[in-house]
Parts: structure tokens; sequence; C-alpha cells
């Protein structure tokens, strides 16, 4: 198992050598195929919409599959990479360019590219180009994250504020918890006020102990959970979640998982889900 997603009692997934997709119905344990490779089946997927995958990679065949019955729905036409996927509409990205489509008739409603305002200042102190890397949807808000900024969109395309973040942070993801976002990224903490649009709160956390050992504090995986942030860290061939109180940064618990990269974490009912580099996947119960 290389990748997976839980919808209602069926569990879909690919092979570890992505050879196939299959879906499992966790009552039945009836087994279906795809036919097609469903390479973005991991947690809060934005390829995923309810029970609806939408295969959008910028060509022009994309498929629309029904993840519980594996049947094909419907073809879609889009330029670019699917970036969020709500109920009323599509957003899409190609380079530094952002596209939003809406539902049902996926007509186009705008688009805008942010090439000059994510532009940033390196380590070097020479001008780097910007990268968007992930987007997401907040209070009828477009919250546009990049390596240095935060870009707020309204409904419209139109910015509403931009953040930088702290010279050493270069975001990957970010946690959004009614009005905060939440970065955590190696070493640096940060906590924005989204409704606001100011920075709150920035800590380094540089490493933790476990069982009287000191190990670095890369964090990965950010997740919010039961009132905790969760991430997993990689630190001297070991492999931990850790948990941490949202407002001070402060790590509640710590497991140690395996000794494999950890690629994913999810939760769903009273488990949680944990996918490794080699494609196991583990499974702990709520006690």
């Amino acid at each position: 198992m290389s990748r997976f997603h839980l919808v209602d009692d069926f569990l879909i997934y690919c092979s570890r050598n992505e050879d196939f997709t299959r879906i499992v119905n966790l009552k039945t344990f009836e087994v279906k195929n795809i036919n097609q490779i469903l390479y973005n089946l991991l947690p809060k997927s934005i390829n995923i919409f309810e029970n609806i995958y939408y295969s959008t990679n910028g060509s022009k065949d994309n498929l629309v599959y029904d993840l519980k019955t594996g049947k094909v729905i419907s073809k879609l036409v889009l330029d670019g990479d699917l970036q969020l996927n709500e109920k009323s509409f599509l957003l899409t990205k190609s380079n530094n360019n952002l596209t939003k489509y809406l539902k049902p008739t996926f007509e186009k409603s705008w688009s805008i590219e942010l090439g000059n305002e994510i532009n940033y200042i390196d380590f070097d102190r020479k001008e780097k180009a910007g990268e968007i890397k992930k987007v997401y949807n907040w209070e009828n808000k477009i919250i546009v994250l990049t390596k240095c900024y935060l870009i707020c969109l309204d409904s419209d395309g139109n910015i509403q504020y931009k953040i930088r973040f702290p010279d050493l942070l270069r975001a990957q993801t970010l946690v959004i918890h009614e009005n905060n976002g939440f970065i955590y990224n190696y070493h640096d903490y940060v906590i924005i006020d989204l409704q606001k649009g100011e920075l709150i709160f920035h800590k380094e956390i540089k490493s933790f102990k476990y069982e009287g050992k000191e190990f670095n504090n890369f964090a990965q995986d950010l997740t919010f959970h039961d009132g905790f942030l969760l991430h997993s860290v990689n630190s001297l061939g070991f492999s931990f979640i850790l948990a941490i109180k949202p407002g001070t940064g402060e790590t509640k618990w710590i497991k140690r998982i395996t000794n494999k990269h950890i690629n994913s974490i999810r939760f769903h009912k009273d488990k949680m889900y944990i996918l490794d580099g080699d494609g196991t996947l583990y499974i702990h119960e709520k006690k």
C-alpha cells in the first residue's frame, strides 16, 4: 500500500508499486478495482469532495470517479493542477497563476497571477522566485501559502492582506483551526490570526527528549485533532508522533512508531492511521 483514503466504510488505496487502485468495503470486505491509478489518495486530498474523486492533473482528459462504486461519473477539462475542490467551485494552479471554476458548469470565474507578490530575498541576499505551496478555503476567503508569505484573497480573487514569515521559516503546510493558522516546519512554530491578518506567535522548538535521549525536532505532517496539533518527526533512525498544545507549542505526549519515515497521519472515527515510507499502515485505537 502506498496511498489510501477512507470514505464512510470504504477503504480506497493504491498498491505499493502503484499498479492498481482498489476499493474495500470494510463491512462486507467486498473488493473492487479501478482501472486507473488514483495518485492523490491522501489524507485531506484536494482531489476528493465527499465520495467523489476528481482525477485532474492538467491534462485535457480528466475523469471523475465515485469512490464507493469505482464508476466513472464524467470527464472534466481544466487548465492547471487542482488546488481546491469545494462544494461550489474548483481552484487550479498553473505556475503561480490561480484560476477559479464554478460548479456545476465549471465556468471560469476569475484568474490571478501572484508571481511578483511572492518573490523573496533568500539567505544569500539574492531575490528568488516565489512558489505557491498550498491553497486553503476559509470563511469564504482563499488562503495562499508560499515559502515566505501567506496571502489572503477574497471570493473575487482580490488580495486582502499579505504576511511575511520570520526570516528562517520556509513554510510547507498550514493547519487552520477556527480563526488561526498554524505553521510548524522544522524548528519554527508560528500562529497567524487569519481574521486580523497578523502573525501573533512565533517559537523555535529545536529538540525534544524521549526516554532520556535528545532528538532534533524536524517537525512535519502537522494536523489538528482532539484539541492538539500532531506532527511526525524522523530523527536518529526513529520516527515519532508528537502532540503539542496549540497556544504555546508545549509538547503534551510523544509516541515512538517505527524506524521508517512517516508519510502521513490520518484520523477516522476512534482510530489513528499512520503510513510509513515502506507502505506499512499502523492503526492505533484511542484508549
